[in-house]
Formats: structure tokens, C-alpha cells, sequence
């Protein structure tokens, strides 16, 4: 599945000229979405540097989890803009960080709220990811409405991700409706514990426990598999706690 998923994204991004409309990736919760969209855009981000050492980014990644302003959103991606912050520490100081950035460059950092202006026009190539979409705690419509001026009005190319199944009750009306005009095309991740497992277990910090996670690999993913979850958090949570047992 993750295989289908990388052609259709490569296609997607390589695409010359203007984009159209926005890429979902869709599926449920713990299936591994934002693993496979980081490890993605990080392989895309190496061939660019390999290609051009000049070429430090390729995309600009948020996980609007929990964020309830579009100025929230707009912090997280100035922290992704430059190298003194970080998305953590946006997420922890708000609009602290930038209120310092804006005292200290006379109010020029974010004079302007349009997305071009916003971003810089040195970006304008740059994929944009928001993640996490269905978790925002801002009504769904002013989300969706600001990603789709990426869109439209940049052109910029734009991947979300989201569990539609989890979309909240009230807001599903008008999010098939947005989504209608946002998004051109859709693709479903599903787990693949096979892989991610292997990962999990090279985090492991005892050399012990990763020694008998590998070597009992199989059994682990069969009772994985007959749990009928395919939440991969649960499974890296239970190779955390055997890590620390």
C-alpha cells in the first residue's frame, strides 16, 4: 500500500507548473500515517540535498493537533522557517516567539497575512504538510479554507493527512463539502507492522530487550496481527515498556 502511495506523491510533486488541488492521505489512527509521510518527505529531502547541497528543504511539515487559532498554525510554520525555533518550541511558547521575532525586526516578520507574503517567496516550491487534520480544535471549515489558499492562490503543492473516520459528528457535512473543492485526489495508508517494527525496535535502549525483540519478531506480530487493532502506537508502546521492564 505505502508503495502506491510513494508513486502517487512522487508523481504529484514532481509535477512542473502549478498545483490544482490538495493530496489526503487517509486512515485510522496508529496506522502509521505520519511515520510514513516524515520518512517520505525525509528521502526527498536528501535527493535534493544530493542533487543541489544548496537545498536544505524541500517541505515545510505542522501537526495541527489541538491547535484552535490560525495563528497557532502560523507560528508553527514560522518555526519551521527558521533555524532558532522549532515546532516543539512554538508549540510551547505560542505567540511569544514571534512577538520577540516581530519586536526585533520593527513588526516586519509577519506584517502580512496573505499565505504568499507569510511564507516568503523563496518557498513558494516547498510542499506544505498539515497533519493531524480531523484533531484540530478549530472548526473544520476555517482549517480547510486556509490550507486551500495554498492551493489555489499559490498554487503550492499541499499533502494532508487525517482519519476521517474520526472527523467530529457535526462537522462531517461540511467537511465532505470543503474537501469536494480541496482535495483532488485521495490514497489510505494502512499499517504496515512488518517494517515499522524494525524501527521500534532499533529505538530500544537495552541491548537485551532488542536482541529478544528481534528474535521473537514473528511471534510479536502474529499476536499483533490477531489483536484485529493495527494501531502501530500500540505496538511501539508495548516495546517501549518491554525495553523498560
Amino acid at each position: 500500500m505505502s508503495a502506491e502511495v510513494t508513486a502517487f506523491l512522487d508523481h504529484y510533486l514532481d509535477t512542473k507548473g502549478p498545483a490544482h488541488s490538495a493530496v489526503l492521505i487517509n486512515g485510522p489512527w496508529g496506522a502509521g500515517k505520519t511515520h510514513f509521510i516524515k520518512a517520505y518527505m525525509e528521502r526527498r529531502r536528501e535527493a535534493a540535498i544530493k542533487a543541489d547541497p544548496q537545498n536544505k528543504r524541500v517541505h515545510l511539515y505542522v501537526s495541527v493537533n489541538g491547535v484552535r487559532s490560525l495563528q497557532e498554525v502560523r507560528d508553527l510554520f514560522f518555526a519551521e522557517t527558521n533555524p532558532l525555533l522549532n515546532s516543539a518550541t512554538a508549540k510551547l511558547v505560542g505567540t511569544i516567539a514571534l512577538r520577540a521575532v516581530n519586536a526585533a525586526t520593527g513588526g516586519a516578520a509577519l506584517a502580512a497575512d496573505d499565505a504568499r507574503r507569510f511564507l516568503g517567496r523563496d518557498i513558494a516550491d516547498y510542499a506544505l504538510v498539515f497533519d493531524d487534520l480531523e484533531r484540530c480544535a478549530m472548526p473544520l471549515q476555517e482549517m480547510m479554507g486556509f490550507i486551500n489558499d495554498f492551493v489555489e492562490h499559490e498554487g503550492m503543492k499541499v499533502v494532508i493527512l487525517a482519519s476521517e473516520d474520526d472527523v467530529q459528528l457535526g462537522e462531517q457535512a461540511e467537511y465532505r463539502r470543503r474537501k469536494e473543492k480541496l482535495v483532488g485526489k485521495s490514497r489510505e495508508v494502512r499499517a504496515e507492522p512488518d517494517i515499522v517494527y524494525d524501527a521500534f525496535v532499533s529505538a530500544m535502549q537495552h541491548r537485551p530487550a532488542r536482541e529478544a525483540a528481534v528474535q521473537g519478531k514473528a511471534g510479536v506480530l502474529t499476536v499483533f496481527a490477531a489483536s484485529g487493532v493495527g494501531n502501530l502506537r500500540s505496538l511501539r508502546s508495548v516495546l517501549e515498556d518491554f525495553d523498560r521492564l
